[in-house]
């Protein structure tokens, strides 16, 4: 461009389009990121967490697959993580030669939440399976750790014990319990641990 009052050179220009062009078009917010993940692989669940500062945009993704209607988790390959990684990539612009933004896509490590409730009645196999699949359907639910409350509240006995006092068997009973013990919490150590319904202990 001619005619102006301030030159650059080359070499400055050069470098500023290089820069540009290294820059995401559109680095996206974590929704942004989940709803990828959501509509373009089999997960169900994607757990994305970002950190962001003047240059860098980290993103970690953490899926989990629903195995139909009985909510258990089952981990991607390695090889499906690379490709989903690779597709995310190339989709959202984000060169891969660029250091200033990382995507890491990793399944969560799964932690035990093992329930142990005491003096159920009526204690039949029918109000034992339904109160364990509620029990199950709720924590499958729950977020990774860096979601849950720092005291957990969410897997706490008062918790536990309404999930179980609005649980009916096939018959429509209901139950009464006289107290619950909740074992595995202190494994969510990490912000990629999630909580997964256990053992559950009827006595």
């Amino acid at each position: 461009i001619t005619g102006g009052s301030e030159t650059e050179s080359l070499l400055s220009l050069k470098a500023r389009t290089i820069e540009f062009l290294e820059t995401p078009i559109n680095a996206g917010n974590r929704y942004q990121h989940q709803s990828w993940l959501k509509q373009n692989t089999n997960a169900n669940y994607a757990y994305v967490f970002q950190d962001e500062d003047a240059f860098y945009n980290y993103v970690y993704c953490i899926i989990s697959i629903l195995d139909q209607n009985t909510l258990n988790f089952t981990n991607f390959s390695v090889q499906e993580l690379n490709d989903i990684k690779t597709n995310f990539v190339d989709q959202n612009q984000l060169p891969l030669s660029c250091s200033g933004n990382q995507t890491i896509i990793q399944n969560p490590s799964f932690v035990n939440i093992d329930i142990t409730i005491n003096g159920l009645s009526p204690n039949t196999i029918a109000m034992q399976n339904q109160v364990r699949l509620e029990l199950k359907r709720y924590i499958n639910l729950l977020p990774i750790k860096k979601y849950l409350t720092n005291t957990f509240s969410e897997l706490n006995n008062s918790k536990i014990e309404n999930i179980i006092t609005n649980t009916r068997d096939t018959n429509g009973l209901t139950p009464s319990f006289t107290s619950v013990v909740i074992n595995g919490t202190g494994g969510l150590t990490t912000n990629t641990t999630k909580p997964i319904l256990g053992t559950v202990l009827f006595s």
